[in-house]
């Protein structure tokens, strides 16, 4: 319909057309989590392509809304993409951590296992093309392994709370941004508790889906935050 009615819209359909193949592709990528029995990277980029999906078609819907006049210093324009990258990192990381079950490796926070630095185990732990529960070799995947990428990720939350929480202070400066700034501030205290949450009630369902849901939102406001920020007017 987009390369269709191409000429009336005020859009190239391209982004249509990325989104159709992209759905192509998720759906591939649902069939092998299925056949290739949960291998840890395919549920991953499953899950991955699902908030790209999101994003993207939140910035589709943003380009057909009335645009908001938005003047920002053009280093904080360059700082938001970079920031969305940091947020995709970090999901993928806890991605990692939900497909390879590894959300009780550690039963206490900040430490781990009474560790603030307990036994880690990268040459394990980040072998993308493995089975489920095991090693490259086929072997079963050691414990330490597991601890790492929860580990790994638990840290990394830290880098996303600071950078993402600072951004949208910045932003929040700026009036016609401080509802979506307000927001990703609301959602990132939201996403820090439940994450803690997860491991001190040893991963009940309900808080692990409502961590997913804030790793969402994140997404969606992001992706609003630096469309707007994008096409509004830079200053020097």
């Amino acid at each position: 319909i987009a390369w269709w009615r191409r000429s009336s819209l005020r859009h190239s359909p391209w982004l249509a057309t990325t989104l159709f193949v992209l759905v192509l592709i998720q759906g591939a990528f649902g069939k092998w989590t299925v056949t290739m029995k949960l291998q840890p990277i395919i549920v991953t980029i499953h899950l991955l392509l699902a908030l790209t999906l999101l994003s993207l078609l939140v910035w589709a819907w943003m380009r057909e809304s009335p645009p908001l006049v938005v003047s920002v210093q053009t280093w904080l324009r360059r700082l938001l993409p970079i920031v969305f990258l940091v947020l995709l990192a970090q999901i993928a990381l806890g991605g990692w951590v939900s497909t390879n079950y590894a959300a009780l490796a550690c039963h206490d926070y900040p430490s781990c296992n009474g560790e603030v630095i307990p036994d880690l185990d990268f040459e394990h732990a980040y072998v993308l093309w493995r089975e489920l529960g095991k090693t490259a070799s086929g072997d079963y995947l050691p414990h330490s392994a597991l601890v790492t990428i929860q580990w790994v990720h638990r840290s990394f939350a830290w880098i996303v709370f600071l950078s993402l929480g600072l951004t949208a202070f910045l932003c929040r400066k700026h009036e016609v941004l401080r509802a979506n700034s307000n927001a990703i501030i609301a959602v990132l205290l939201m996403q820090f508790l439940s994450g803690v949450a997860t491991v001190y009630f040893s991963w009940p369902l309900a808080i692990a889906v409502l961590h997913n849901a804030g790793a969402a939102l994140l997404v969606l406001l992001l992706s609003m935050l630096n469309y707007r920020v994008r096409y509004g007017a830079p200053t020097s």
